[in-house]
């Protein structure tokens, strides 16, 4: 199957649906069509793709691995991107990402320190927020 040839990996991916549940063969596919949304932002798509990516390494492999840490981060990522009102979830896929790649390798590890900065500017973003709406409460009221 040529990865390149999108709707002929979507025509695969809805055949192979119809027999395979969590197949391997599915995540293979879902990673060629996140690749393929993210390359022309179709979110939708993009976040469907990466979700049943993490599905399937949350299912078969039930412990961190740095695919599943990556795919997380990729998730809050787009997330962040996409989805202003959804910081809550940003956070939390940062948040988890961090903890595996803590656990496999350490807390001062350069892949740590990817997930780990962008938890702190989502939190600091955040923060920030808070702050501007709580003085436009004050200055809207006197």
């Amino acid at each position: 199957m040529d990865k390149t040839d999108v709707p002929d990996v979507e025509r695969v991916y809805i055949a192979a649906l119809d027999i395979f549940e969590r197949h391997w063969i599915l995540y293979v596919m879902d990673t060629m069509l996140w690749e393929a949304a993210k390359e022309k932002n179709i979110v939708d798509s993009m976040m469907e793709h990466q979700r049943r990516r993490i599905d399937f390494h949350e299912h078969y492999y039930c412990r961190p691995t740095f695919i599943l840490a990556w795919c997380r981060e990729e998730f809050g990522d787009c997330l962040n991107a996409n989805m202003p009102n959804r910081k809550w979830q940003c956070t939390q896929e940062y948040q988890r990402a961090y903890q595996m790649l803590a656990i496999l390798c350490g807390t001062n590890h350069q892949y740590t320190a990817g997930p780990y900065n962008k938890l702190w500017q989502v939190n600091g973003a955040a923060e920030a927020a808070k702050e501007a709406s709580k003085k436009e409460g004050e200055g809207g009221s006197t």
